[in-house]
């Protein structure tokens, strides 16, 4: 990868930043936004989960936009979009008014994720598209670690309004990159004679159907579902696993949580190594089954065991083959398209949302004050990848015999 091709990863790295940055940073601000508004913590948390629809949906809408106006474009405006949002947040004087002004912030932040993922694909390939993906979750995983503490800092400096500056900040400053450093992408290639059509929603509409009827994609797609389902529970459930269940501190579960993100990053780490060896289907099966075994475990340890620090160990096993899974299945899915690459990419991003959405609630819903459900949904998100992945290979083994 030459220099200029290596700027050009840094700005897709600081794209895809964005989301979770957006999320950690002002986490530490609720309680802080929450006295300003004069309104009860229940009410900022809300804020939270229209940040995440606003990301769900914008996905859709700027994923398939770029199949038809190229990458550059439609990152530069949703991100101007997210940077006026950011900066429009500080002016609020009501919970709604930041309810509204942080579903558009997210709206226009998701562009930087979903059309990132598919100017990747345009831009590198095989093995190279493989590891531009490990370090975009690299840096998705890093964020999470350092966002909290920088939240904090700003916090004390100048309360919760400085979060939201330096998100606008930092919206101005990827403008400016990816303006400078980010090439144009060519728009969808059309068949001689044929005129360029409108994106309109019909054509939208069209363009995911088009996308869902390729079966190794929503293969490797529900795959990467079922991988950052299991993240996000565990995320999700961590300070009550650590600090209720296990008794710890808030500063010991800082730690644990940062080497917890570490074991992901490993697992990202690691594909290039195994690479050597063996093709990306080929390591993707053998993660499986590990992630398998190690989900058996989890919910047997959660059974006859009463310490967390088994629990701890094998979460911490469990991430590292969630952590490889992300970008593997990335990769995979998205090598089938070069024409609607943009709604490969929104449609994969929308439905590990929908499908974590959906899993976090079910889990904390059966929770009961017990960590069995945890270890159980960790459990069923690679039960479910496994049994899939199964499926598809006894489909394409017959399919062979047919044809043979």
């Amino acid at each position: 990868m030459n220099r200029k091709m290596g700027i050009v990863v840094l700005v897709l790295s600081l794209l895809a930043a964005l989301e979770p940055l957006s999320i950690d940073l002002y986490l530490p601000a609720f309680t802080d936004i929450a006295e300003s508004l004069q309104v009860s913590l229940s009410e900022v948390q809300i804020s939270l989960s229209i940040f995440l629809a606003g990301f769900a949906i914008g996905q859709l809408f700027w994923g398939s936009l770029s199949d038809y106006y190229g990458r550059k474009i439609p990152i530069l405006l949703a991100t101007a979009l997210y940077t006026v949002s950011s900066f429009a947040s500080i002016y609020v004087t009501s919970i709604e008014q930041l309810w509204v002004i942080r579903f558009f912030q997210a709206f226009g932040g998701c562009a930087g994720v979903v059309v990132g993922r598919a100017a990747v694909n345009d831009l590198f390939v095989n093995e190279q598209r493989t590891k531009v993906f490990s370090l975009l979750v690299i840096i998705s995983g890093i964020a999470p670690v350092i966002a909290p503490t920088i939240g904090n800092l700003l916090l004390k400096q100048w309360h919760w309004h400085g979060v939201f500056n330096t998100m606008a900040l930092l919206g101005a400053c990827t403008i400016l990159l990816t303006w400078i450093f980010l090439p144009k992408s060519k728009s969808m290639p059309l068949p001689e004679g044929v005129k360029a059509k409108k994106p309109s929603l019909r054509e939208m509409v069209k363009g995911y159907v088009r996308v869902m009827k390729v079966w190794p994609y929503m293969v490797y797609t529900i795959i990467g579902c079922m991988a950052y389902g299991g993240l996000m529970v565990y995320v999700s459930n961590a300070p009550f696993l650590i600090m209720e269940k296990g008794g710890m501190s808030g500063d010991t579960f800082a730690i644990i949580f940062a080497v917890n993100s570490l074991g992901l990053m490993f697992g990202t780490y690691i594909i290039n190594f195994f690479l050597k060896y063996m093709t990306l289907k080929k390591l993707v099966r053998y993660t499986l089954v590990f992630q398998l075994l190690i989900g058996v475990l989890l919910v047997v340890t959660s059974l006859v065991s009463t310490s967390v620090v088994p629990l701890l160990v094998l979460v911490f096993l469990n991430l590292i083959p969630i952590g490889l899974l992300l970008p593997a299945t990335t990769s995979l899915g998205l090598a089938y398209f070069k024409e609607d690459s943009g709604a490969a990419s929104a449609l994969m991003g929308f439905l590990q949302l929908l499908f974590t959405g959906i899993l976090s609630a079910v889990v904390s819903f059966l929770q009961n004050n017990s960590v069995v459900p945890m270890m159980c949904g960790l459990f069923v998100c690679g039960l479910t990848s496994f049994m899939l992945l199964f499926v598809d290979t006894r489909r394409r083994l017959a399919m062979i015999k047919v044809r043979s």
